[in-house]
């Protein structure tokens, strides 16, 4: 697979209609009632640039993949956990900001992959270009204590277990909730990324130590 043929967007460089055209990926495979509006979206968004993750095919000008990674309040953190809370209902108020030398809990979620493309090497190439995110973030001074992610589809609860991810409830919504914690990191680095990922937090936390 030619990775050079995919842009990541993230930030400023995403507009209305590419959250429109992840939408309308999420509409083939989940139920309406767990699925946010594009009011809702575009709250969220004006609230942090940085929670939408989109994959753009260039040669075709077209959205294939995206994921939300949302910095949430440690109320959010806590009714995510209970499988009681479905995202529908997220308002910009449980979505933090970053700032340096803060440390987040990250709320993974909304993990789609347009049919075309639901490959095992297109899953890894999400896979290692999320953790390059998460590096990023890391190199910025930006902390990160643990990630939760609710799975709705066969591609996001893949993932998570992939990932090493603990099973931590079954939603009211029919999803599953999964947690594991990033520092210290307990996930399983499977890629080199990953591991470049692990390492840089098994760094960190050691120097907070």
């Amino acid at each position: 697979m030619k990775t050079t043929k995919f842009e990541i967007l993230t930030g400023n460089k995403i507009t209305t209609q590419h959250i429109v055209d992840v939408l309308n990926i999420e509409s083939q495979f989940y139920n309406v009632d767990i699925q946010q509006s594009l009011e809702t979206c575009l709250s969220l968004y004006n609230k942090n640039k940085f929670i939408y993750f989109f994959v753009k095919d260039k040669q075709l000008n077209k959205i294939v993949a995206g994921c939300d990674i949302c910095p949430i309040t440690a109320k959010c953190y806590k009714k995510l956990k209970t499988g009681e809370f479905v995202d529908v209902n997220m308002t910009p108020d449980l979505i933090l900001n970053y700032k340096k030398g803060k440390s987040y809990n990250i709320y993974f979620s909304s993990i789609i992959v347009d049919k075309q493309y639901q490959t095992f090497d297109f899953l890894m190439f999400l896979v290692n270009q999320i953790a390059n995110y998460f590096v990023e973030l890391i190199n910025k001074n930006i902390l990160l204590k643990s990630l939760i992610a609710d799975a709705s589809t066969f591609n996001g609860e893949r993932l998570c277990k992939l990932f090493n991810m603990k099973l931590i409830a079954n939603s009211n919504h029919n999803t599953k909730m999964f947690e594991v914690n990033l520092n210290p990191p307990e996930f399983k680095p499977f890629t080199k990324n990953l591991k470049t990922l692990y390492k840089i937090l098994k760094n960190t936390n050691e120097k907070e130590i």
